[in-house]
């Protein structure tokens, strides 16, 4: 598995660096979302430090576990930052001010992810909840910054102070759903409380999800009606109502108790939803990449790679210590 993996990403990467611009955003897709989960977790593990609860002790060591993987999120981003010239057009445009300058800038990017990286990595590793709150703090605009940077500013002329908190939402999701399948596939304890924070996951998600598509059509925002247009019309368009199909039919299924307590529902429910955060990424990243099948292609590769050796990676992890 582990070279089968080696050459998916191996020949993703190569294509994404050398060969067809295109598939540079196709790696970049499969990179932000796979880096989603180590993020997400992240977060969770700092909330349930700061937040009283049984769900604390179900969700808290396991995500912890999950947020240590972080430091492997840096491979993945080597392509994404040797070819920032391929993916960002205000790479080596001339600023339309002195902030907007310095902040959309080859360098700014660079020191932010790693400040993001180096900052999170810390944290997943903080022993005790002594500075959860104060790194929750701080967590949560820096992750907004590298959002703006790796995914907002495909388009330099779309603007959300929204979009931090609905890729956040997503890669929430799908730490919790990679938590909840882990936790079935090993048979380890009772899937509670796991179906009701799976149900609020989606309920968020769905929030994070409508708010900015609302906000920039009811006020007709040119620059985000356009970003919304390319996506929901197009090749694009039938991936829209697969992904909130993939969100809304485990949200419904998990309204009711006996579902939120069957193993069976809750792992069709958490791959449903992973699914759709997998496509929901896709779908934010691929309407910017030049037409033709490179990105999609090198997308699905990359994610299929970058998948089995993260799961590799978790396996020996497990086997050294055992995950919560």
């Amino acid at each position: 598995m582990i070279a089968a993996a080696g050459l998916l990403v191996t020949a993703a990467a190569l294509g994404a660096i050398l060969l067809a611009p295109g598939a540079l955003f196709g790696w970049l897709a499969a990179a932000a979302f796979w880096a989603g989960v180590p993020v997400g977790a992240l977060f969770l593990a700092l909330l349930a430090r700061v937040t009283p609860g049984p769900w604390r002790a179900a969700v808290g060591p396991g995500a912890t576990w999950l947020a240590r993987l972080l430091p492997f999120v840096a491979l993945a981003g080597v392509p994404v930052a040797l070819g920032l010239a391929t993916l960002y057009p205000w790479v080596g445009a001339p600023a339309e001010t002195a902030f907007r300058g310095l902040w959309l800038s080859e360098a700014g990017w660079l020191i932010r992810a790693a400040l993001f990286l180096a900052l999170g990595s810390g944290l997943a590793f903080l022993p005790g909840d002594g500075l959860a709150a104060a790194g929750l703090i701080l967590f949560v605009p820096f992750h907004t910054f590298v959002a703006f940077d790796w995914l907002m500013s495909l388009d330099p002329a779309f603007h959300s102070s929204a979009f931090g908190l609905y890729l956040l939402a997503i890669q929430t999701l799908s730490a919790l759903s990679v938590l909840l399948l882990a936790r079935l596939a090993m048979r380890r304890g009772s899937p509670d409380p796991f179906g009701a924070l799976l149900l609020v996951a989606l309920l968020f998600w769905g929030y994070c999800a409508f708010m900015p598509y609302l906000i920039a059509w009811s006020t007709n925002l040119p620059a985000g009606a356009a970003w919304y247009l390319r996506r929901t019309t197009g090749p694009w368009a039938p991936l829209f109502p697969v992904i909130a199909l993939l969100h809304v039919a485990p949200a419904a299924a998990l309204l009711f108790r006996p579902a939120r307590a069957n193993r069976r529902v809750l792992a069709v429910c958490a791959a449903l939803a992973l699914a759709g955060s997998a496509l929901e990424t896709g779908w934010l990243v691929l309407p910017e990449a030049p037409a033709g099948a490179a990105a999609p292609l090198t997308a699905l590769a990359a994610g299929l790679g970058l998948g089995l050796l993260g799961h590799a990676a978790a396996a020996r992890r497990r086997s050294r210590e055992a995950m919560p």
